[in-house]
């Protein structure tokens, strides 16, 4: 997919798309940080002051920088992230067909 973008799109649509992937993950790991602190989990080696106003914000400003993308880079991002999924379900569907599936879990 980077490389079909790199070879018909333009450098700002190829930008905006990484700006968007990126912004995606920032949401995931911050929504990730709210979940990780639930009970049930082991306490955090490491805690920031002020308790979930930072993974709340941080939420909040990337969800709202999502919100200013345009049409053309939410469809180019939504292509190269069905690509990613096409791509690990056939990765892992290859490693159940070759048994390395079965040797890694007993690791």
């Amino acid at each position: 997919m980077t490389l079909l973008l790199a070879l018909t799109g333009s450098f700002a649509v190829i930008a905006g798309v990484s700006a968007l992937a990126r912004l995606v993950t920032y949401t995931a790991v911050a929504l990730a940080t709210l979940r990780l602190r639930s009970a049930g989990f082991p306490p955090a080696a490491f805690v920031l002051p002020f308790g979930a106003a930072i993974p709340v914000a941080a939420t909040a400003v990337s969800l709202s920088m999502i919100g200013g993308a345009t049409r053309d880079q939410l469809v180019a991002g939504a292509l190269a992230l069905a690509a990613g999924v096409v791509l690990f379900v056939c990765n892992q569907w290859n490693r159940l067909q070759t048994g390395r599936w079965a040797a890694e879990q007993m690791k």
